[in-house]
């Protein structure tokens, strides 16, 4: 198989990502902490969203909100569309994450998403492993017109050593790991 490529935009020195909303590319500018929009159909390249912790993997939900994986800021955030950003997950067992990497939504909506830490900078880590996680959402209650949601975090995979991708099958159920090594 061959396979041309092309430069689109640039400059970046370190990009990752991506989700497609149906009609551009969004990515992450890591170094930036940004996330940035590509329209393949006209050329146009500009700014989503700033401020984003290192941001990472991306990922749209069924509905079509924007989740990102902030691993400076160590959490899984979602992106609003107001302009905030709503934390998800931050902690396992009152412990900070790693660095959360990469993620995806199965087909019950389950987030699930790997946490490593890369580079040497280790002396901040709060847990004693690298592993999968998955975040179960289920509804708990309404305030202020708002349903709340209770999210159950497990930890899923255990002996993995920096696991990087994730991404679901889409012909099953289940999240297929895709690991790093």
């Amino acid at each position: 198989m061959h396979w041309d490529f092309e430069k689109v935009t640039d400059p970046f020195s370190f990009t990752e990502g991506p989700a497609w909303d149906g009609e551009a590319v969004l990515f992450t500018d890591i170094p930036n902490s940004r996330i940035m929009r590509y329209k393949p159909d006209c050329g146009e390249c500009t700014v989503y969203r700033t401020r984003t912790n290192g941001a990472n993997g991306l990922m749209f939900d069924k509905t079509g909100r924007l989740y990102g994986c902030e691993g400076s800021g160590r959490r899984i955030v979602r992106y609003d569309r107001d302009g905030t950003t709503t934390v998800i997950a931050d902690k396992f067992e009152e412990k900070r994450l790693n660095s959360p990497n990469d993620l995806a939504f199965d087909n019950q909506g389950c987030l699930w998403f790997t946490d490593p830490r890369y580079g040497d900078k280790t002396d901040d880590l709060e847990l004693d492993h690298q592993s999968v996680f998955r975040l179960d959402n289920h509804p708990c209650h309404v305030r202020h017109n708002k349903t709340e949601w209770a999210l159950n975090i497990a930890r899923w995979e255990m002996a993995l050593r920096r696991p990087k991708r994730i991404r679901r099958k889409q012909e099953t159920r289940a999240a297929r790991l895709s690991i790093k090594r």
